[in-house]
């Protein structure tokens, strides 16, 4: 739900915070790939990895490259120290299937948010990624690069069967790690890190519950096909080819899935969905969406436009901290009027505030600089500025960029127009053009 006459203002992750997550996708997924590294598929080679839970996340929060590398590096570092050297079987056909599958994932995800997009995403993206690594390895490292008499003397069908059957197996060990486990890291890092996760994703993420029927079909559907593909497997001349150990896969992951999208269908809760008292509770705060919201200014004529901008700010954030701009810094400024000194100005704020019952949620700081504390590492998620003030958010988060830090999210109110629909300022004010309430004054002859 947008906020009304409010422009959110989505800025690139800095290129330090995406080289952090880049590494961070790549040790983690290195680490939990190896953790499972030594769980076979039935076919004897092919590992069980329900760590791609982890380039998922990273493709949904820091989009497709640092996902794409971090899975592409992580898996290459799993297979090597497993096998004790550099496996040219993981550089020929895990590396550009990891690549390009969740490269895919993210690039889902990054043009449009919502949860049946990220089943979607899941969905397509680990078939084709998998399907990448099957053929490259059985086909390319197997046949080509080792020539290994066992895969060579099989007929091109017999390569193909084994590759896909190798995909589906895969397909079905990894989809329920991606679409219950990821789903709960996301909410999680929403809620703990809200600066640094796009607003689309934060905002499907603290405000919807997931879709039931999406995730319950994500799981049945490829469920029953396992079953049948199972029979298949039982029952015609494919049994000579599919060792008993992948035929009870085909049963047992069919099952499965099969039970989960049942369950999930039915109404039972998990992890990542909220209970009601959970939903009521996250529901009544949506409006709030940060923790420190930062807005600052003069303040002298303390307008309409003001007020405007004031409570946005307490309309968007728990807490509010307040720039008010020093004497010192106004006599810099030089502005092209006499303006209040800094006491009546904080007078006049906190009177406001205490009025409209928000004081306790302020905090009023002296402005001795036109950046303040929104070039701190400290807990500012977001800043809220007028129209006219936006290139300064732009500017700081240059600033902010250029020190390593993430962006700040950027609340855009629109100027707050007079009777004769200019804006209201302080300027016009002092000139007796206007009243603190927009309204015109009659020109002295």
């Amino acid at each position: 739900m947008a906020l009304p006459g409010v422009t959110m203002v989505e800025k690139r992750h800095p290129a330090s915070l995406l080289t952090m997550a880049t590494s961070m996708c790549a040790v983690l997924y290195a680490i939990g790939a190896y953790s499972t590294a030594y769980i076979p598929s039935p076919w004897g080679f092919g590992q069980f990895r329900p760590a791609v839970i982890v380039p998922s996340f990273f493709a949904t929060i820091f989009g497709p490259m640092p996902a794409a590398i971090g899975a592409a590096v992580g898996t290459l570092i799993a297979d090597s120290v497993k096998h004790g050297y550099l496996y040219p079987g993981s550089f020929l056909a895990a590396v550009p299937g990891n690549f390009i599958g969740f490269y895919l994932f993210g690039y889902i995800l990054k043009k449009k948010f919502s949860w049946g997009r990220f089943v979607f995403a899941s969905n397509l993206t680990l078939t084709i990624g998998n399907l990448i690594v099957a053929f490259l390895y059985v086909f390319l490292f197997k046949v080509l690069y080792l020539s290994d008499p066992k895969y060579v003397t099989m007929t091109p069908e017999v390569l193909t069967y084994l590759s896909s059957g190798l995909t589906i197996w895969w397909f079905v060990t990894m989809l329920p790690f991606v679409l219950l486990v990821t789903p709960l890291l996301i909410r999680a890092a929403a809620a703990a890190f809200p600066s640094i996760v796009p607003e689309a994703v934060k905002a499907h993420s603290l405000r919807e519950e997931l879709p039931k029927t999406t995730f319950s079909l994500a799981m049945l559907v490829p469920g029953l096909i396992m079953i049948v593909v199972g029979l298949a497997t039982t029952f015609t001349s494919l049994a000579i080819y599919t060792p008993l150990g992948a035929q009870i896969m085909f049963y047992g992951s069919g099952i499965a899935l099969s039970v989960l999208g049942v369950l999930i269908h039915t109404g039972q809760r998990f992890l990542w969905q909220r209970t009601p008292a959970q939903k009521t509770k996250g529901d009544a705060n949506m409006n709030r969406r940060f923790k420190v919201v930062a807005v600052g200014g003069t303040f002298d004529e303390f307008h309409k436009g003001h007020r405007a901008l004031l409570m946005k700010a307490f309309e968007v954030g728990n807490r509010v901290l307040i720039g008010l701009c020093s004497d010192d810094f106004v006599k810099k400024l030089r502005k092209p009027h006499k303006v209040a000194p800094y006491d009546e100005r904080l007078g006049e704020l906190k009177s406001f505030l205490s009025g409209h019952g928000v004081l306790d949620r302020a905090e009023i700081m002296a402005l001795h600089d036109p950046y303040g504390v929104t070039l701190s590492s400290g807990c500012v998620e977001a800043i809220v500025v007028s129209r006219e003030t936006e290139p300064r958010a732009n500017e700081i988060n240059e600033k902010r960029g250029a020190k390593g830090l993430p962006p700040l999210r950027v609340v855009v109110i629109e100027m707050v127009p007079a009777e004769n629909h200019v804006s209201i300022s302080t300027t016009r004010i002092r000139r007796g053009k206007i009243d603190r309430e927009g309204r015109l004054l009659k020109t002295r002859l």
